[in-house]
């Protein structure tokens, strides 16, 4: 993809992106990453990752977005989603 964002892909290296690369720099270093023996629930994951950024912008939405790399519209969804 063209654009000058980047979004970590699945292996944890930066990737080209479209114009949401919001999240430039820090990706997490999923070489050291330890996976729970009995699995994960990667939505519970996405929504406590979401939960820490709102909380490190003080419920700042358009911060949070940006800080993970996603629309805010697209927050708003997840969030939306999660009171169902």
């Amino acid at each position: 993809m063209s654009g000058n964002g980047h979004q970590p892909d699945a292996f944890g290296s930066v990737a080209e992106s479209g114009d949401r690369g919001h999240a430039q720099g820090k990706v997490l270093d999923l070489a050291t990453l330890e996976l729970p023996e009995d699995g994960l629930d990667l939505e519970t994951l996405a929504m406590g990752l979401i939960h820490k950024a709102l909380d490190k912008f003080n419920g700042n939405k358009s911060q949070a977005a940006a800080y993970l790399g996603m629309s805010r519209y697209a927050l708003y969804r997840k969030l939306q989603k999660d009171d169902e």
